[in-house]
């Protein structure tokens, strides 16, 4: 978000950046035309910090070499840091196959505090449970899919909310934020829905977008809807608050 905000600011292109090394993002990888803008117009390396706070906070370090070629991964392990991905029943899975990210390493937590019923939970079957899901590559770098509690559940069908995101980014230049939830549905149970904030002066035609998502995406993944918004609520380190924004459009259905 903060790198999309300095890349639109009307003073950008008069600022001298010849200084720049290297720029370090957080959090959840960059859409790939976002990166390949920072790349071009910051014209230093980009790295991707990976993990959260109960890691504190790192994981895995999203290498400069990896930012073109691996677009979507979150990279590899952090000296200490022991990460596996690891099946509903707590077995650990091959290389290729989805499942949770899980940790272990003198970086975790010690446990939530006087919680021993989510620290025992988090800790089940020796790993620290990320709640993310992911999977490993062949060459050992790490891809995250989503959230668990963001997977979309939509006519029997799971789908990630980020890779119907990263579509919108990709179809869409005029869309600055864009956020996809699963809203209540008496149909789909969940329906796929994209929350977008226009960049100034923009407008998003609903059909035009969806027209467009449709060449990238299954069509089980296209959103059934798209609602234009002025803003996305956020945290104090500006990632976006993805429950709040399902409460607010809870309604948009009918249910």
């Amino acid at each position: 978000m903060m790198f999309r905000a300095a890349l639109d600011h009307p003073s950008f292109g008069g600022r001298d950046l010849s200084s720049l090394r290297r720029a370090v993002y957080a959090m959840a990888p960059m859409p790939d035309a976002l990166i390949r803008r920072c790349l071009d117009k910051f014209g230093c390396d980009f790295a991707l910090l990976f993990g959260q706070t109960e890691m504190a906070p790192c994981a895995t370090l999203f290498r400069p070499e990896h930012q073109l070629t691996h677009i979507g991964a979150v990279g590899t392990p952090l000296t200490g840091v022991q990460v596996a991905i690891m099946g509903p029943g707590g077995q650990l899975l091959p290389p290729g196959e989805l499942g949770e990210i899980v940790y272990r390493g003198p970086s975790t937590m010690q446990g939530y505090l006087n919680n021993p019923e989510a620290t025992d939970a988090a800790f089940a079957h020796g790993w620290f449970h990320s709640g993310d899901v992911g999977r490993f590559g062949d060459d050992g770098v790490l891809w995250f899919a989503d959230r668990y509690k963001d997977v979309i559940k939509t006519g029997g069908e799971n789908v990630a909310s980020i890779e119907v995101e990263k579509a919108v980014y990709a179809a869409a230049p005029g869309v600055a934020e864009a956020v996809v939830i699963g809203l209540p549905h008496e149909r789909w149970s969940e329906a796929i829905t994209a929350v977008v904030v226009p960049k100034p002066g923009e407008t998003i035609d609903h059909g035009q977008l969806i027209k467009a998502l449709k060449e990238r995406l299954d069509g089980y993944k296209v959103p059934k809807s798209m609602i234009v918004v002025d803003e996305l609520p956020k945290t104090s380190t500006g990632k976006i608050q993805k429950n709040v924004v399902r409460e607010r459009h809870a309604s948009h259905y009918g249910g």
